[in-house]
């Protein structure tokens, strides 16, 4: 009996593990929304992964960016965003405000929280 409950545990875990890593759930591309606290608007950007998408004083790169294969709405992106100071850009000058996974049903848990901008993941972009 022991034998059999554990490998129920070992394949119902294999099989959830095997799930969320298939790469038909992984996307080359995210949309996210910034908020500019200082001009009051908001504008959506579509990140294609390991480029550099520019607003203002930011540079921001997609990483990678995951569907949930069982909820379809629950996105996570793994984004770094470099910030330069204005008017100084040099190639060492940027400074690392944010690197880790975003989610879009938990904006609380893992967001960018910065003086002047907020970022939300709108959604992963895949083709149809």
């Amino acid at each position: 009996m022991k034998y059999i409950i554990f490998f129920c545990i070992f394949f119902a875990t294999h099989l959830c593990i095997a799930n969320d890593l298939d790469p038909k759930n992984y996307s080359e591309k995210a949309e996210i929304t910034l908020l500019d606290r200082l001009e009051e608007n908001s504008k959506t950007i579509e990140l294609n992964k390991n480029s550099i998408a520019v607003y203002k004083n930011l540079e921001i790169t997609l990483e990678s960016c995951w569907k949930s294969p069982k909820n379809k709405n629950e996105y996570m992106a793994k984004i770094l965003i470099i910030e330069f100071p204005k008017n100084k850009k040099t190639e060492n000058s940027g400074e690392s405000i944010f690197h880790g996974w975003i989610a879009k049903e938990n904006k609380k848990v893992s967001n960018l929280k910065h003086r002047l901008y907020q970022m939300h993941l709108s959604r992963c972009v895949f083709k149809d």
